[in-house]
């Protein structure tokens, strides 16, 4: 049977998405999509307003394949963006509903905008420059004279800019070289400071700004690829964010959003060893980050670590709430929802049917979870022996377990405040 557990992170303007087929890349706006999946399906994906849909793309040789996340497939559906389909000439669209224990307003917060380069200076002065040579060769007199004037200044404020241009883009050379040697330089930060005339307290201005937040961002990311973390690497950030007016709010989310990369690297085969928790712990402390900087992800690494003690540790042995039967032993105790998926509402637009699905609560009780069944106990007690258990999938965005039982089409969907400890202790049951 195959256990995975899916997982989006945002680095950057892009969005990773971890799963055991691997670790698929989307970018877009909001409402709007294109991406690849784990498995090197091209998608595109998009909505409103609480309404979402994905369609995978066609192949050459193959069709467009049902979305993950799909009552008729594998997966669970994101907080955010929950999967819809298209089947011919009707449009399924998922909205949520709050059947799961998620909570489905709950968003990852958006990375810095990357840095932008601000229009060239030399615009003004070259538009300026065209106007009096139009004037000085159309026009004659007075008019004339005054477009050899306009030439004159035009040409002489263009000349000044492309020298301090210069000035600036020599100053972004030495700036890369320094990040890349990891060692602030006193003598050029010095420079860079009396050419952008930055001053302590005033928020920076002017074509080198996008040079150094780029050269701000390269170390961060540069200081939390290392194994080690040198102290010199967080003097020139701090440096750096000294010259570009003292730290922010938005110069910590950039450190915040170098750790997650990190993050991202080590938990891509969804395990985090006691080794790789004391390399990013040691990260987030030369970043200078408190944990509340990072609480979902480091939220999301202690749990991965105790994904690794349930996979490999003793099975923990609980109090049920049921009579068991002899010999058989309760490992999960928690509350517990059946899920159904449900027509909501359709409606008409431009020719083409639309329904609208989601989860409905079918039974909640508590779910108990043994070494011969899974139990969710709602007056009666509804059951899955172990042993017709065929495949499973875990989403932690919404809390989702999805079972595929023998003899039934349809997964079986449960959402459980834990889903990640009894997915993981049920994935290990049924193997042994």
């Amino acid at each position: 049977m195959s256990f995975f557990i899916r997982k989006a992170f945002r680095f950057g303007p892009l969005r990773f998405n971890l799963s055991r087929g691997g670790v698929g890349v989307s970018a877009g706006i909001t409402g709007a999509r294109l991406g690849i999946d784990g498995r090197g399906r091209p998608y595109v994906a998009g909505g409103r307003h609480g309404l979402y849909y994905r369609e995978y793309l066609r192949k050459p040789g193959g069709g467009a394949t049902a979305a993950p996340g799909s009552p008729a497939g594998a997966g669970g559906r994101g907080r955010g963006a929950p999967a819809g389909r298209l089947k011919g000439n009707r449009v399924e669209l998922w909205e949520p509903t709050g059947a799961t224990f998620a909570p489905e307003n709950a968003t990852s917060p958006e990375p810095p905008e990357p840095p932008t380069e601000p229009p060239s200076a030399l615009l003004p002065w070259g538009t300026l420059a065209v106007l009096g040579i139009i004037l000085a060769v159309f026009l004659d007199g007075v008019v004339a004279a005054a477009g050899l004037l306009i030439l004159a200044v035009g040409a002489g404020g263009g000349v000044w800019v492309a020298v301090r241009e210069r000035r600036v883009l020599t100053l972004a050379r030495e700036l890369d070289a320094m990040v890349a040697r990891g060692r602030w330089d006193p003598a050029l930060g010095q420079r860079i400071a009396a050419e952008g005339r930055f001053e302590p307290g005033r928020t920076p201005r002017g074509r080198l700004v996008s040079h150094l937040k780029q050269a701000h961002r390269e170390a961060c990311r540069a200081l939390a690829t290392g194994e080690q973390v040198d102290e010199d690497e967080w003097v020139l950030i701090r440096e750096l964010e000294q010259l570009l007016g003292g730290p922010s709010s938005e110069t910590r989310e950039i450190r915040a959003d170098a750790l997650r990369g990190l993050i991202v690297v080590l938990a891509a085969d969804h395990r985090i060893t006691d080794e790789e928790w004391e390399i990013l712990d040691r990260v987030r402390e030369g970043l200078r980050l408190d944990p509340e900087d990072l609480e979902e992800d480091l939220d999301l690494i202690q749990r991965l670590r105790e994904v690794e003690r349930l996979r490999t540790g003793e099975l923990p042995e609980v109090k049920a709430p049921v009579r068991l039967r002899q010999g058989e032993r309760a490992h999960f105790n928690g509350r517990g929802r059946l899920l159904r998926d449900r027509q909501l509402r359709r409606f008409q637009r431009a020719g083409v049917a639309h329904v609208v699905r989601g989860w409905v609560v079918d039974r909640e009780g508590p779910l108990v979870l043994t070494d011969r069944r899974l139990m969710l106990l709602d007056g009666g007690a509804y059951e899955i022996p172990l042993r017709e258990v065929l495949d499973l999938e875990v989403d932690l965005d919404d809390n989702l377990i999805q079972i595929v039982r023998d003899g039934r089409a349809n997964p079986i969907v449960i959402t459980t405040p834990d889903a990640l400890s009894a997915g993981t202790l049920l994935a290990r049951l049924t193997e042994m």
